[in-house]
């Protein structure tokens, strides 16, 4: 578990990078300077500055979630398997706060959708 908490800084360098080299940086970046906010941010749902570890595990939930959703478009980011250890953290999150994070990284994408879209291929939503 630890592992997977401490792999987070790196993770998320690696997807910036492959978004830069794919001229995708313009749309990911927003949504994994999103993540790595609210991974920085010492005050949150699970606050760390009082829970200490565990209060780290709901920012590596919200970042991986971030990737799983990148991996889904029509070329994979970085093609990492997320699913075990998103899962994983997953289980030793309260369902209040797994919804919650799951409601948060909606929301980062939302906020670029359109962009996204036109990265992929796709037409933009209108409101």
């Amino acid at each position: 578990l630890l592992e997977i908490i401490e792999s987070v800084p790196l993770v998320l360098a690696a997807a910036a990078q492959e978004a830069k080299e794919r001229s995708l940086g313009h749309v990911v970046q927003p949504v994994l300077d999103r993540a790595t906010r609210y991974f920085l941010h010492p005050v949150d749902l699970m606050p760390e500055m009082t829970l200490g570890l565990p209060g780290l595990l709901d920012d590596t939930y919200l970042v991986f979630r971030i990737l799983q959703v990148l991996e889904e478009g029509p070329e994979p980011l970085v093609e990492w398997d997320l699913d075990h250890p998103t899962a994983l953290i997953r289980k030793l999150l309260e369902h209040s706060v797994g919804q919650q994070l799951d409601a948060i990284s909606s929301l980062a994408f939302e906020e670029v959708a359109d962009d996204v879209r036109q990265s992929w291929g796709a037409e933009p939503l209108d409101a």
